[in-house]
């Protein structure tokens, strides 16, 4: 019976992700609906651990909201690999798109990136307690991302 599970898991993964497919996809021809998103190898790859649910950090990274990704409070767009949020574009590097999703992201991330996820953060109200831009109330986790990074920021 455990041969069987890595199938389901596979299985589960791909219809998670369906919604999400690969500029590849797009070069392709195999995407019919405009109003998927296209997402480059790095954002793919990103997601796919979103999907999984595995160390994702829905408290100061991305989380879905009705089949949109946002981050405190506001709404977040994927082309290829880059993010915008309200109107602002951001290089999605590696690093970048570690600290967006991951609980732990291992230092694995260059001081841009860290600038430009302090700026995120605090552009979306994501370290306020409600998404709040007016609470004096900052939003606080035990984790080590917290404790690490945000603290800091």
């Amino acid at each position: 019976m455990s041969a069987l599970l890595p199938i389901t898991e596979g299985v589960r993964k791909a219809v998670e992700l369906a919604k999400y497919p690969s500029t590849k996809a797009e070069e392709e021809g195999d995407v019919s609906d405009t109003s998927i998103l296209y997402l480059g190898e790095i954002a793919s790859h990103y997601l796919r651990q979103f999907a999984n649910k595995e160390g994702v950090d829905k408290t100061f990274g991305l989380y879905d909201k009705d089949g949109v990704f946002y981050i405190g409070d506001s709404p977040v767009e994927i082309v290829d690999d880059n993010i915008t949020i309200k109107g602002k574009e951001y290089e999605g590097t590696p690093g970048l798109w570690k600290l967006l999703i991951m609980k732990r992201p291992n230092n694995i991330y260059t001081p841009e990136d860290l600038a430009n996820y302090a700026k995120i953060l605090h552009e979306t109200n994501a370290m306020k307690h409600n998404h709040n831009p007016k609470s004096m109330k900052p939003k606080y986790s035990k984790g080590q991302k917290y404790k690490e990074i945000i603290r800091r920021i």
